[in-house]
């Protein structure tokens, strides 16, 4: 094998980064498998990246983060294991405890699937990502509550609580009781900077309650790729007379990540940076490139790839043109028209923007009603399926010639 592919330069860089996947665990095993089906000339490649059963691997996948889109897309897409689990459940349960249960059950699933990792690194790798109710936002107390819930289904289960301001009053909590965390929906400096303070606070309490902290990981998720995908990024630029290229808001995120960065390395934290929602540049007429990889891993750095972004990876090796990461800087001339933008400016530097408005960050809105989307509709999946009647199932997608929703016709396939 090229001893040159993205993961082993990347620990070149840093031996403590990482990849992550970043979907269900229980669609690992298959997803590999169409690939050595479809790239059978890197095979070697595609089962170093893609350990069995996320066994310890010098370059291969090490931690596993889900969300409510893929918790609800998991069970959707592979119907025919979940729908008769929650018609099952539906005979003692309602929707809204069926719909805990199985989530449960996907963590525990998960969790177990990398607890040999865990074991052999000594807590170090293995751990799976587990996000409190969306709906709790802003409430720090609900948050705690189901955080140290999660915590007891496995021991390498990691909290993952949303950048709000009542997400960080959870944050401390929960670092003061010893739990690994997993802090996401963050795109500026300033939340970063705000997590770095729970983290210290929530020692400084555990210490003083002579609570044991030693094998806690704690993790800030960069949404990289939401940053410059927002509207108000162009619109402030166009106010401003200044044009945006796409290689410009690239360059943007890769200057968020660098100022993150600069952050970690002041603080002296044991806080890990961890990058997701990475996305793929196709020009045309040119090889298709992902920045988010390419410009970044010169700190110690941990991806979470999603499968097509895996796929992505696999391409490239399959056509002799590995993915690289390499050490980048910002051109002056980007950063100086970027440095105009407040929507830029507010976000690169730290205290730009006061803890109340974190989660009024038009990004930190997406990803958040995304998130509550999907919730609403894993649930009604699950009512639907509980009482056998898809037309209880909302619009969510294309209308087939037969009048179904998309949800829709996979209930019934999964329930005939």
């Amino acid at each position: 094998m090229d001893d040159r592919d993205f993961v082993r330069l990347l620990k070149s860089f840093n031996a403590n980064s990482e990849v992550w996947w970043d979907s269900s665990p229980t669609g690992y095993s298959a997803f590999k498998q169409q690939l050595l089906h479809r790239y059978p000339t890197v095979s070697d490649y595609i089962n170093e990246l893609l350990p069995e059963l996320f066994s310890c691997s010098p370059s291969g996948v090490s931690g596993v983060t889900t969300n409510p889109r893929l918790v609800t897309a998991a069970i959707i897409d592979e119907s025919s294991m979940w729908v008769p689990r929650i018609q099952a459940l539906s005979q003692t349960l309602s929707a809204a405890h069926v719909q805990d249960r199985l989530y449960t059950e996907l963590i525990a699933q998960g969790a177990s699937l990398l607890n040999p990792l865990w074991q052999q690194t000594w807590h170090r790798q293995g751990w799976f990502s587990a996000q409190v109710d969306v709906n709790d936002i802003h409430c720090a107390e609900r948050m705690v509550q189901h955080g140290l819930a999660l915590t007891k289904i496995a021991p390498n289960v990691m909290i993952k609580v949303p950048g709000s301001q009542a997400g960080y009053g959870a944050i401390e909590q929960l670092v003061a009781q010893g739990c690994s965390i997993n802090n996401t929906f963050c795109f500026t400096v300033s939340q970063f900077a705000a997590c770095l303070r729970a983290i210290r606070l929530g020692q400084a309490a555990a210490l003083h309650n002579g609570t044991d902290v030693s094998g806690a990981r704690y993790v800030i998720t960069f949404m990289i790729g939401r940053f410059g995908a927002e509207s108000l990024l162009d619109t402030q630029a166009r106010e401003r007379g200044i044009e945006l290229t796409p290689v410009d808001k690239r360059w943007a995120e890769i200057a968020i990540y660098h100022a993150i960065q600069a952050l970690l390395l002041r603080s002296n934290s044991p806080a890990r940076l961890l990058i997701s929602s990475i996305k793929v540049d196709r020009m045309p007429g040119e090889i298709s490139r992902c920045w988010h990889l390419e410009k970044t891993g010169e700190r110690e750095t941990c991806y979470t790839l999603t499968p097509e972004i895996i796929e992505f990876l696999v391409q490239r090796e399959n056509i002799g043109c590995s993915v690289q990461p390499s050490a980048s800087r910002v051109p002056r001339a980007v950063l100086h028209k970027l440095m105009k933008i407040p929507y830029f400016r507010d976000a690169r530097f730290e205290e730009s923007i006061a803890a109340r408005d974190f989660a009024r960050h038009p990004a930190f809105i997406c990803a958040h009603s995304e998130a509550v989307f999907a919730h609403q509709r894993l649930s009604d999946f699950i009512q639907g399926a509980s009482q056998a009647l898809p037309r209880s199932v909302p619009f969510t997608g294309a209308v087939s010639r037969s009048g179904q929703t998309a949800d829709q016709a996979v209930l019934l396939r999964a329930s005939a």
